[in-house]
C-alpha cells in the first residue's frame, strides 16, 4: 500500500497519476489517493487507459487480493475477546469492504 500520492513529493515530480503509475508498475497492490477527488477520477482515468493499452497489468495485484480475500474468508469470523486488555484493531476487512459512506468515491481496479 502507498503512502498518499498527494504528497509534495510525489505531486512535484511525477504528478499523482504518475506517482500511481510508477508504484503499481513495480508491484505495488493499493495506489492511495487521498484528498482529492479531481486527483482521483483522473488517476483513475490515467490508470484505466493504461490497463487498454497495455502499459499497466493488474492481474498480479489481483491475483494477490483473490489470495487475501480467500484468506480472510477461511478465518472464519473473529472470536470475541472478554478481555480488556485486547486492542482493537478496527472493523473487520469484510465490514470495512461492504461499507459504503455517502459521499466517499471509491475506486477499486
Amino acid at each position: 500500500m502507498s503512502d498518499d500520492l498527494e504528497m509534495g513529493a510525489v505531486v512535484h515530480s511525477w504528478g499523482v497519476a504518475g506517482g500511481a503509475r510508477r508504484f503499481l508498475g513495480a508491484g505495488g497492490d493499493l495506489a492511495l489517493v487521498c484528498r482529492g477527488a479531481d486527483a482521483r477520477r483522473a488517476t483513475v482515468e490515467a490508470l484505466a487507459q493504461d490497463v487498454a493499452r497495455g502499459v499497466l497489468d493488474l492481474a498480479p495485484a489481483v491475483r494477490r487480493r483473490q489470495a487475501a480475500l480467500r484468506l480472510i474468508e477461511s478465518a472464519g469470523p473473529r472470536r470475541m475477546c472478554r478481555s480488556s486488555a485486547a486492542p482493537s484493531i478496527g472493523p473487520s476487512p469484510r465490514k470495512w469492504r461492504d461499507s459504503r459512506r455517502p459521499g466517499v468515491e471509491r475506486a477499486i481496479l
